[in-house]
């Protein structure tokens, strides 16, 4: 809204030039060709045009002035009530071609005639356009004259004014607009919905009635199929807000609002609504419209669901939650664990391994098994490292690191070497935790020989999560004998070595020979900038 585009600026400059020019015989030509390019830049139907506009609203032409205001309704017709909240800096900045010589220096006695009659096209845009004068006086003046209006296009102007820095003007636009919602068009307000909410994050004045009064509008059953359109609003903030602000409040809107945000596309819409199912659903109902929640595809409305359908039907409770154990969500399916646990008396991992073997293809049961096994499964862990889907082997060495922690990292590092981004991922987020007891040797063969590239990455980077004095001699090594690819990440991650203020322990006489040995051989190959950083490094600590 704040730039015009290049045709539309030529069309003000060409106006500026026009306005400016003495016509001493031409006037009426001149004036004619105002009023034709006001009325291709009202065309263009550009916002950021309003100050070039507005100053042809105290023209001595009458005509002129009719076109002007004609051009402000259309201009402002483009601009949505929260983007309204910006005219006003639009107006104030020194950009906009010196539009104090006009706009700038009007006064409150001058009002009713720049507007026109209240019949004419544009008189409502018009004073709404000058509750955005820089002046107090003439922004009162303006809030005055639309107060005396109800035909609802004033409304977003009172609205935006109930915050004006003059208590004054806040004051009697708060009071216009409260007159306004006794009966306020529900059109009206859902036009401006967006602002409303916007009063809240306001702090200049309290604008919680207005908002109060909005949604109970809102929620009346007469203006139901506007409820309908705005719980699926464009505007996140619309849609959230109206289904927030009419849950908590008590009545039977409650029913419609919750079955109209049950079919939302806004999971956190179904998340507000699925809390207040039983509202809505009774029985036999409310189980079916659980059981479509349980295979919601965001995890927490599965995870309410669940809760819900426990909670309603106690005696249905342990199934409910034996059924969570195969979510696809490690989170629900670590809360069912937890409640089948107390509840049921059962392990998890008896019923995980009965699931695995009833349904071997079961990426569910296969990853709880891996979250709850113990020492009798390694077996088949072991068995599926060799598995051809990426994911089971995923499943298998995470299983198999839980179980065995640092005894059985060895077991899973070769396959930094597979052919799978995700097996790569799953084996640096496994043995992360145990980097102390991983071999340099395997790390540095992963970078050489890896047959991706973030298997290559992934070993530099876990090289150089290492004690900084041991994995500077690897990472030289790598950066000389590498691919091209690998041993400019790896110069790159010694410079961030280097970098490290945090490490104030001096490298012992083996490590100090270890990479005085490494600079020698790399001295030809290696970057003089990163050799540099190294001796440096090495100087610094004697």
């Amino acid at each position: 809204m704040v730039r015009l585009t290049p045709t539309t600026l030529n069309l003000v400059s060409r106006l500026q030039k026009a306005r400016t020019t003495k016509a001493w015989f031409f006037r009426t030509h001149q004036q004619k060709t105002i009023r034709n390019l006001l009325l291709r830049l009202g065309a263009a139907g550009e916002a950021a045009a309003l100050p070039c506009v507005a100053r042809f609203l105290s023209d001595s032409s009458t005509e002129i002035q009719q076109t002007a205001r004609s051009i402000v309704r259309t201009l402002l017709s483009q601009v949505s009530s929260c983007e309204l909240m910006h005219v006003g800096e639009l107006l104030s900045s020194p950009y906009h071609w010196g539009t104090a010589d006009s706009w700038g220096n009007i006064v409150p006695s001058e009002i009713a005639g720049i507007a026109g009659n209240p019949e004419e096209d544009g008189h409502v845009a018009v004073l709404g356009l000058m509750t955005f004068h820089r002046n107090g006086y003439v922004r009162h003046e303006a809030v005055r004259q639309l107060s005396t209006l109800f035909d609802g296009t004033e409304f977003r102007f009172l609205l935006i004014r109930q915050n004006d820095w003059v208590e004054a003007i806040a004051k009697d636009a708060q009071a216009a607009v409260a007159a306004r919602l006794v009966d306020a068009k529900i059109q009206f307000l859902e036009n401006s919905l967006k602002a409303i909410f916007h009063l809240a994050s306001l702090r200049r004045y309290d604008h919680g009635e207005t908002i109060r009064r909005t949604v109970d509008i809102v929620l009346r059953e007469g203006n139901d199929s506007a409820l309908r359109r705005i719980v699926n609003s464009p505007s996140r903030t619309v849609r959230r807000q109206i289904v927030r602000l009419g849950l908590a409040k008590a009545g039977d809107h409650r029913r419609r609002l919750v079955s109209y945000g049950l079919e939302s596309d806004d999971a956190v819409i179904r998340l507000s609504c699925c809390r207040y199912l039983f509202l809505v659903y009774e029985s036999e109902r409310l189980t079916e419209a659980l059981n479509r929640l349980l295979e919601d595809r965001f995890m927490p409305v599965r995870r309410e669901a669940i809760r819900q359908k426990a909670r309603r039907f106690p005696d249905a409770a342990p199934e409910v939650w034996m059924q969570a154990l195969l979510d696809r969500s490690r989170s629900i399916r670590e809360l069912a664990c937890w409640h089948v646990t107390k509840t049921v008396r059962t392990l998890p991992r008896v019923f995980y391994r009965a699931a695995v073997q009833g349904t071997p293809k079961s990426l569910a049961a296969l990853e709880g098994l891996s979250e709850t096994a113990d020492e009798s499964d390694l077996a088949f862990f072991r068995h599926l490292l060799k598995h051809p889907l990426p994911s089971r082997r995923c499943v298998a060495l995470r299983g198999l690191v839980r179980i065995g922690m640092e005894s059985l990292v060895n077991e899973v590092l070769p396959l930094l070497l597979d052919d799978s981004p995700s097996v790569v991922r799953a084996v640096c987020s496994a043995i992360g935790p145990y980097l102390e007891v991983v071999p340099r040797n395997e790390l540095f063969t992963a970078a050489m020989d890896g047959r991706l590239l973030i298997a290559r990455h992934r070993a530099v980077g876990m090289l150089a999560d290492m004690d900084k004095w041991d994995s500077l001699p690897w990472l030289l090594k790598i950066a000389s004998e590498a691919r091209e690819d690998t041993a400019a990440h790896a110069e790159q991650i010694i410079r961030k070595v280097c970098a490290r203020n945090s490490v104030f322990t001096t490298p012992s006489q083996l490590s100090r020979q270890k990479i005085t040995r490494e600079l020698e051989r790399s001295a030809n190959s290696v970057a003089e900038e990163v050799l540099a950083l190294v001796k440096s490094e090495l100087n610094r600590f004697g």
